[in-house]
């Protein structure tokens, strides 16, 4: 259910952002939440930690990377709804 909140969050983050003209402000938000998410994942990779700090890292990199996949999916609508223009 919370995985599902994020993705639905980040779907909405293109939608804000449609009004402007650049063409990369759209994929900007996917870009930065999974580049985020690459960084935590190799973090919990590289430098593991004790317990709970572990399961933190590991948590974060689910939560951006869920968050990633919905503005991908934003992103892909709102390209094909600036498309249709």
């Amino acid at each position: 259910m919370y995985f599902i909140v994020l993705i639905l969050i980040g779907t909405v983050i293109p939608f804000l952002l449609m009004k402007i003209k650049s063409r990369w402000v759209n994929w900007s938000p996917a870009i930065i939440l999974l580049f985020a998410s690459i960084i935590f994942g190799i973090k919990a990779a590289v430098f593991p930690g004790e317990g709970m700090r572990d399961l933190a890292d590991t948590l974060y990199f689910l939560l951006l990377g869920a968050a990633g996949i919905g503005a991908i999916i934003g992103g892909v609508i709102v390209h094909f709804f600036k498309r249709k223009r």
